[in-house]
């Protein structure tokens, strides 16, 4: 959609009466088909329904966040801060960007895949 396109709000707010975009949208993908739709549902959205559970359903959610997102990995128990030691109730999601980006240096990335 290009800038000024969004001029109505989904619901009403107390205190907005009216609102518009100020720049185009960018990102997103296109519009999925009802096969696509169906044959992706019981393996994804049926499967996480936007919560994390397992180390697969962070990788699935942070994948499903953006199409900026080429590649995530998740590494239960594992913090930055405490590298040499597992820390209970942590979960650290690595994302790689689509087309390539700035990554940490910090960390041996090739270990992971």
């Amino acid at each position: 959609m290009g800038a000024y396109t969004i001029d109505q709000l989904r619901s009403s707010h107390a205190y907005i009466d009216s609102c518009h975009n100020k720049e185009a949208a960018k990102g997103g993908g296109d519009e999925e088909t009802v096969e696509q739709a169906i044959e992706r549902g019981p393996t994804e959205q049926l499967k996480t329904r936007n919560r994390a559970v397992t180390a697969e359903d962070f990788e699935t959610l942070a994948l499903e966040s953006s199409t900026g997102i080429a590649r995530a990995k998740a590494l239960p128990l594992f913090d930055p801060a405490n590298p040499d030691g597992e820390t209970p109730g942590v979960v650290s999601v690595i994302v790689v960007p689509e087309g390539g980006g700035t990554m940490s240096e910090g960390y041996p990335l090739q270990k992971l895949w």
